[in-house]
């Protein structure tokens, strides 16, 4: 958010080529609910903060950049993914397109139930795994509002625990 603030300020921020940035993943789903929650009411309080980077008249590709990478994300997302659900259901005797459309919708949301079924097992199915990530990251997201408008975001925040910590043992 401190570089979005800057660039309201006319600053400019420069691509750095050269940097390597890496990150662990969290030890388990609980750690990572916990991570993305935290991103999520943070991104919330962002885009609230930072209005005025809506404007693309006055800030033209770094609005588009930020309403593309930021708001959408954690604004209307969730909201369109129940939208599109509802609609569909609703259109979908109108015609062949939209029983279609309705029906792929469906399988797309039974394959992520059965991703959240098998999530512990160890070997992930990408059939599977992509569309429960995309839902579980999207009831994250909502989970995050709630944090955020109910006064819960906290300035500081338990870190998540990373994997980084286990180290494998062979015999």
């Amino acid at each position: 958010m401190i570089f979005s603030l800057q660039a309201t300020k006319g600053y400019k921020i420069d691509f750095a080529h050269d940097a390597i940035a890496t990150e662990t993943g969290s030890l388990n789903i609980k750690e990572e609910t916990k991570r993305k929650i935290r991103i999520s009411a943070g991104g919330t309080q962002a885009v609230i903060k930072l209005l005025p980077l809506l404007n693309p008249f006055k800030y033209g590709k770094l609005a588009f950049q930020y309403i593309s990478h930021r708001a959408l994300r954690w604004t209307l997302t969730p909201i369109t993914i129940v939208t599109a659900f509802i609609a569909n259901m609703t259109l979908a005797f109108s015609s062949q397109t939209f029983f279609l459309l309705f029906i792929a919708q469906l399988a797309f949301y039974l394959l992520a139930a059965l991703g959240y079924m098998i999530k512990d097992r160890p070997t992930k199915f990408k059939l599977t795994y992509i569309p429960y990530y995309f839902i579980y990251m999207h009831y994250c997201v909502v989970l995050g509002w709630i944090k955020y408008f109910s006064g819960k975001q906290k300035v500081t925040w338990d870190k998540a625990k990373h994997a980084s910590g286990l180290r494998a043992t062979t015999n």
